[in-house]
């Protein structure tokens, strides 16, 4: 019996391999790539410079700060966009035409 194999344009597998982008998981990449550059050559498809992977992980470390949820971040952005508009609803606030929004 052939095996079809399973996978998308980033990562395939077939009964003994996984492969992302086109590089051994267990081979290529366990035990000699860590996390920061995994998550960059998942991403972009290659490995990342020193310089690249210093970013990344920057950015990794004050995503942490807060957590990993969806909310956390959205709520992070918004209010590093516009910390000024950012402060605890009232109903005054919350109807009417003249209610502030972010946009």
């Amino acid at each position: 019996m052939t095996d079809p194999g399973i996978g998308t344009q980033i990562a395939t597998s077939t009964v003994d391999q996984i492969y992302i982008r086109g590089r051994s998981l267990v081979d290529d990449l366990m035990g000699s790539t860590d996390f920061t550059s995994m998550v960059f050559f998942h991403l972009r498809g290659r490995l990342p410079t020193e310089g690249e992977k210093a970013v990344v992980n920057a950015c990794l470390v004050g995503v942490m700060e807060h957590g990993l949820t969806p909310s956390s971040i959205a709520a992070r952005l918004i209010y590093s966009s516009s910390p000024k508009r950012c402060r605890r609803p009232s109903p005054v606030d919350c109807s009417g035409p003249a209610a502030p929004s972010l946009g």
